[in-house]
């Protein structure tokens, strides 16, 4: 476990500083912000993870293992933590779903995962092809809007691959990693329905939108448009669907930067900020009522009533 966050906290100061180097973002900029502001920030970020803990309580009961919303908050905080502690977003998922399994069945954890993680995707892309719209047609002369393409490429397959599966209720037989991709989301949806996957894109979409209001907040007391900056920032979300940063530090900064570079002092304070309020939002919750999740951060089985195991290694 500890090599893990030792190299998830090596990781993630090796990209802030490359970051900061090659943009020449001003770091010094969160100091001048009025506190206020920060706070309001972290506000934003606070009652975003909140709302999604509620998707996880959502979720469970659809496939009839509901947990109390006690029981999703403390669980998606201690998530959160560990995926922002370990490279990608692997270390997080695991928690969740191993908590369903030990007290429900492991197949019931994959299947709320795989429905979290796919109206989040799906969330997001409709969120960064909303915003991207809105950028082209009015702001077209500010922003290097070709700069999101990539972004928006993530945003098209994520969405369309979702869409098809509903649709045609099959998976594709190639590519391989399409295949792997397909078939847990086909079965997610035989188990829990095309409502549950419905009130968790609702839910979801809620909590982008209020996360975005966090960078938003940072823009306009730096003075950078923040309407603007706020649709920049969500249409390079999609970014982080690649697990290969921890909480996906760094790739939508890139991508934002690349669109608006007069946002990089912004981003770099909203960064460096959002990790100081989800370390310590999540150590507050933990230290009050995670007792009963720190066993779950060592190496176990994790066993439903399936008969299944999931081996988490931390």
């Amino acid at each position: 476990m500890w090599k893990k966050i030792t190299v998830g906290i090596a990781l993630t100061t090796l990209i802030l500083f490359a970051y900061v180097k090659l943009t020449n973002a001003d770091v010094s900029v969160l100091l001048k912000i009025n506190p206020l502001v920060l706070l309001a920030s972290s506000f934003f970020v606070i009652i975003s993870d909140i709302v999604r803990a509620y998707r996880l309580k959502v979720l469970s009961n659809y496939v009839k293992s509901g947990l109390s919303f006690k029981e999703s908050v403390i669980i998606w905080e201690a998530s959160r933590l560990f995926a922002l502690l370990t490279p990608g977003f692997y270390g997080g998922e695991v928690l969740r779903i191993g908590y369903i399994a030990k007290k429900y069945d492991l197949a019931k954890g994959i299947v709320v995962n795989v429905l979290e993680v796919t109206s989040e995707s799906a969330a997001i892309s409709v969120n960064a092809i909303l915003s991207f719209i809105l950028l082209s047609s009015f702001f077209d002369s500010t922003v290097n809007v070709a700069s999101l393409t990539f972004s928006l490429l993530i945003s098209a397959f994520l969405l369309a691959v979702s869409v098809l599966v509903q649709l045609t209720k099959r998976c594709p037989g190639k590519p391989e990693k399409l295949k792997k991709y397909c078939l847990p989301l086909l079965e997610a949806f035989e188990v829990a329905g095309l409502e549950a996957f419905g009130a968790a894109f609702a839910i979801s979409l809620v909590g982008v939108v209020i996360y975005v209001f966090s960078i938003a907040t940072i823009a306009q007391a730096l003075n950078v448009n923040a309407f603007v900056a706020a649709l920049v920032f969500a249409c390079s979300l999609p970014a982080t669907a690649i697990p290969i940063t921890p909480g996906g530090i760094g790739l939508p900064e890139a991508i934002a930067t690349l669109a608006l570079p007069n946002a990089s002092s912004v981003l770099i304070a909203w960064r460096l900020l959002n990790i100081l309020t989800v370390l310590a939002s999540s150590l507050f919750v933990l230290s009050i009522y995670g007792r009963e999740i720190v066993s779950y951060l060592r190496n176990e089985d994790f066993k439903g009533s399936s008969g299944k195991e999931l081996r988490c290694e931390i």
